[in-house]
C-alpha cells in the first residue's frame, strides 16, 4: 500500500487512457472486476476524480459492455467526489454507446441527464440523431420532439439525418427531415443547404 501512495490522478488518468487505447486481452467480465479495483484504489488513496479522468473512466466501462446504469453510477460518484463533470463527459459516454450500437443505454443516459441537472446540448442530440437516423426512423423523430419539448431548436439536430439519408439516397427521409424542421420554425444553415443541394442533384437523375 505504501508504493501506491505515489500514484497521483494522472497516473490514474494515463492508465484508463491507455486501456481505452490498446485494451488489456481478457473478457469484458474480468476486465470489469479489474477495473472496479481500481477505482477502490483511487477511493483508498483519496484521488480527486477530474474531468480529464472522468472521461477516460467513463470510456472504458462503456467499451467493455458496462450497463449503462453502473456507468451512471460510477459518474454519480465522481460528482459527489467533487468531480466537475459537464455535458461533454456524458456526450462522450453517448458516443461511445452509440459506437457500440448500444442505443437503448444511450437514451437511457439522455434520459437520466436532468436528474444529474446536466444539461443535454444539441451536440448531445446531433450526435444520438447522426447514430439512430441508420436503424430507427421512429426513434429518430421521438428524438427530434425530445430536443424540440427542450428548445433545443438548431440545424445541428437535423443534419446528421439529413446527410446520412440523402448519401445513402433515402431521398424521401431526407425530405422528410427538412420538412419537420421547417415546419418548427428552424432556420437551415450552411450544411443543410448542402445538403439539399445534393440531394436534389442526385434526385432528378
Amino acid at each position: 500500500m505504501v508504493a501506491l501512495k505515489i500514484l497521483t490522478e494522472s497516473s490514474f488518468v494515463r492508465f484508463f487512457s491507455y486501456i481505452k487505447k490498446d485494451p488489456i486481452q481478457i473478457d469484458d467480465k474480468k476486465m470489469e472486476i479489474f477495473l472496479d479495483k481500481m477505482i477502490t484504489i483511487m477511493d483508498d488513496l483519496n484521488i480527486q476524480p477530474t474531468t480529464q479522468l472522468c472521461t477516460a473512466t467513463i470510456t472504458v466501462y462503456t467499451r467493455i459492455g458496462s450497463s449503462a446504469a453502473k456507468v451512471l453510477e460510477l459518474a454519480q460518484r465522481m460528482i459527489s467526489q467533487g468531480a466537475d463533470i459537464g455535458v461533454k463527459v456524458f456526450n462522450t459516454l453517448i458516443s461511445e454507446f452509440c459506437k457500440e450500437n448500444q442505443f437503448s443505454k444511450a437514451i437511457y443516459v439522455l434520459d437520466r441527464m436532468n436528474e444529474l441537472n446536466i444539461h443535454a446540448t444539441s451536440i448531445t442530440y446531433a450526435i444520438l440523431t447522426n447514430a439512430i437516423c441508420r436503424v430507427d426512423t421512429k426513434l429518430l423523430y421521438e428524438l427530434f420532439d425530445k430536443s424540440a419539448a427542450l428548445n433545443i431548436n438548431t440545424p445541428e439536430v437535423y443534419n446528421p439525418a439529413m446527410i446520412y439519408f440523402a448519401h445513402t439516397k433515402m431521398f424521401k427521409e431526407a425530405e422528410d427531415v427538412y420538412r419537420t424542421m421547417l415546419e418548427r420554425n428552424i432556420k437551415p444553415d450552411g450544411d443543410t443547404y448542402s445538403c439539399l443541394i445534393f440531394l436534389y442533384l442526385h434526385h432528378s437523375n
